[in-house]
């Protein structure tokens, strides 16, 4: 990309080379440190590429290889400003273009990360900004050896990592190392409490000495199984131990879910009218172009935006942001009491699925609907499932 930049701003004329000797010219201007580029055969003989410099040191190879050649198209910066050399202002303003790109060019406007998981990428740009890596960075002046020794000391989750610098854009591939393993000291004496409000079902002990009985109602922190445990107990002494308790636990919890659904709801009919208007976002600013209103009363909006790039690995830091409105129409509908029904209990499922541990084993189920409200069907409903509501906690007297 940067060879065809320069090609561009030094000039280059594209020549059609006829006759016998075609080929050995080729040979002839090759070997004399003539640069040639884009050679393609055509009916009449070859078609090339030469800069501007090297164009006047041609006449004396075809000579020599007994061929002729003529120019088809000039190209460049030097016949650009040689036609509009008395618009000065332009060509002015034409040359201020190019030198802001290339000055442009040696500063990273988008930074990549890759290969996070349980990291997030936010904490991982502003640890790469700590070190020197951020947009509008000066790239010769980013050490990437400190950015990565920087990020290995910020995150113990990482395992490798790799800062990378092509063009415009700096690239952070990283591999995470693998997820900590919970171990579960069992030599620390912790209790067995409630997570939830439940009435106990079963209780099945490993170890330790259960405090609850089944039919009893426990409340969420309440001790269910005691890490205490009565080694020997007379009338002289009592001798007790602390151990690591562990238990199933199965409570009935009980869920209350209240809402109502609609008789009346509206639908969106979509005229088929579209306006799309666009942003500029420079340097973060952004600047709205003309022609945004769309007079639609009612409408969708959809947003999508676009990085200006010169090729692949020059992204600038120009954001094109495109608004696109789509004008629709409300038409209300009623449901039937046995639609709204049905929707009901679609929306109970979802909020049971949401609400509830996957775990849990749904035991009853009870809806009752309440059609006195004119505008709406009232929904009550109690769901009851069977849950292991024990969880381990250290021992307070610690």
């Amino acid at each position: 990309m940067l060879i065809t930049l320069w090609n561009y701003i030094r000039g280059y004329v594209i020549i059609e080379v006829t006759g016998r000797g075609a080929l050995r010219f080729l040979n002839i201007a090759a070997r004399g440190g003539t640069y040639i580029w884009d050679v393609v055969q055509t009916d009449r003989g070859l078609s090339l590429k030469v800069s501007v410099a090297a164009f006047w040191g041609l006449r004396k190879h075809a000579r020599k290889a007994g061929c002729k050649f003529r120019i088809t198209s000039r190209t460049g910066a030097p016949f650009v400003v040689h036609r509009y050399r008395k618009r000065k202002l332009l060509v002015a303003g034409a040359l201020m273009f190019v030198i802001s790109l290339y000055a442009m060019s040696m500063f990273v406007w988008q930074i990549e990360i890759i290969g996070t998981g349980r990291l997030n990428p936010a904490d991982v740009t502003a640890a790469a900004a700590q070190a020197g890596l951020d947009i509008s960075s000066f790239r010769p002046g980013i050490d990437r050896d400190r950015i990565e020794n920087h990020l290995l000391t910020s995150f113990e989750d990482i395992a490798w990592v790799n800062v990378s610098l092509r063009g415009t854009r700096a690239t952070i591939n990283l591999t995470e190392t693998l997820p900590r393993q919970i171990i579960v000291d069992r030599r620390s004496p912790a209790d067995v409490v409630a997570a939830k409000d439940g009435l106990i079902v079963s209780i099945v002990t490993s170890s330790g000495t259960p405090r609850v009985r089944v039919h009893d109602v426990v409340r969420a922190g309440d001790v269910l199984v005691s890490s205490e445990i009565i080694v020997r107990e007379d009338e002289a002494e009592r001798i007790t131990d602390y151990v690591h308790a562990d238990a199933q636990v199965l409570a009935r919890i009980y869920y209350d879910f209240n809402f109502a659904v609609p008789y009346v709801y509206n639908i969106r009919n979509y005229t088929g009218n579209e306006h799309t208007s666009y942003d500029i976002i420079l340097f973060g600013r952004s600047f709205a172009l003309p022609f945004r209103s769309h007079g639609f009363e009612s409408f969708t909006r959809s947003t999508s935006t676009e990085n200006v790039s010169i090729g692949r690995y020059y992204p600038l830091p120009i954001i094109v942001e495109s608004n696109t409105y789509r004008e629709f129409v409300l038409t209300q509908h009623q449901r039937s009491p046995d639609e709204s029904k049905a929707l009901a209990e679609t929306i109970l499922e979802s909020r049971i699925t949401a609400i509830i541990d996957p775990c849990a084993e749904i035991i009853d189920k009870r809806i009752d609907f309440l059609e006195h409200s004119p505008s709406a069907l009232i929904v009550r409903a109690v769901v009851a499932a069977l849950e292991d509501i024990g969880q381990q906690q250290l021992a307070v007297w610690q």
